[in-house]
């Protein structure tokens, strides 16, 4: 059986990442701020509840004001490759998510708070290791004035700029950590030990999946980041192989599914690769 790659992430990390990183100039910042005006306008004409419900008009026109600036700052504080970090470093790595999120406050409501999170995990590593911390690229912005100068101010942490895809500090990591990323899932079949700040994780069935919580479990995180034999390693790939598995036998494959910027109804085929999954 073979273990999965992470090239389904990093097509996934550019589709995503590029049109976001235009974002750190100020003239796309005006133009952006036009389009979210004019969009709201439109919705609020044809009644959708778009301009009702989800973000208020001013939050977003304050976050796209903001972008800029954040995305220096970040450039400022962050790490630019995952080679500046010590090779001689074992690392547990934490992907930061959006908030508010129904992934976190809807799903892991006791352990909301990321950066306490991170405060916990710093305190508890041991002298040779250090926590690598990336932003999420839809929450640039939307962070209080001092929460990325907070992180860096822990001696034994390092931001990344959210420029860097998350499978290369997946690969670099001996422990991948996290409220309930997709970064988590995305480590645990792939064999890596994972941390989940979330007790109903479903992927919490392998067993190099581990549950915890800021005032639960972090005892075990020197022993979890000690790096596992080459036995231990083949049995997790193994596990997570078989995971994957079981979701492909299990679930709907919506890859063939171009869900994002389409302009045009769904095809025949692709109704049928729903409606084949369902039946």
């Amino acid at each position: 059986m073979q273990t999965c790659s992470l090239s389904h992430t990093l097509s996934g990390h550019d589709r995503f990442l590029k049109p976001k990183l235009r974002r750190r100039s100020y003239i796309f910042a005006i133009k952006m701020l036009l389009r979210v005006i004019i969009q709201h306008a439109y919705w609020q004409i044809r009644g959708y509840d778009k301009a009702v419900f989800g973000y208020l008009l001013g939050s977003k026109l304050a976050q796209t004001i903001a972008e800029p600036r954040k995305f220096r700052q970040l450039d400022s504080l962050s790490i630019k490759s995952i080679s500046e970090i010590p090779s001689s470093r074992r690392v547990l790595y934490f992907a930061l998510q959006t908030e508010p999120e129904s992934s976190t406050i809807g799903l892991a409501q006791n352990d909301t708070n990321q950066l306490a999170i991170i405060m916990e995990l710093s305190l508890q590593l041991p002298a040779d290791c250090v926590l690598v911390v990336k932003e999420h690229i839809w929450a640039i912005a939307a962070r209080p004035n001092d929460f990325y100068k907070k992180i860096v101010q822990l001696h034994n942490v390092l931001l990344v700029s959210p420029s860097v895809p998350g499978s290369e500090i997946i690969e670099r990591a001996d422990v991948v950590s996290t409220i309930s990323s997709s970064a988590g899932y995305e480590a645990a079949v792939l064999g890596k030990p994972t941390i989940f700040f979330w007790d109903k994780c479903p992927i919490a069935c392998l067993p190099h999946v581990h549950i915890m919580s800021r005032y639960n479990g972090l005892e075990k995180i020197k022993t979890i980041i000690k790096k596992p034999t080459a036995t231990e390693l083949a049995k997790n790939q193994t596990y997570g192989a078989l995971y994957i598995e079981f979701l492909k036998n299990n679930a709907m494959d919506t890859d063939p599914i171009n869900f994002y910027g389409r302009n045009r109804p769904f095809t025949l085929s692709e109704m049928q690769d729903f409606t084949q999954a369902l039946l």
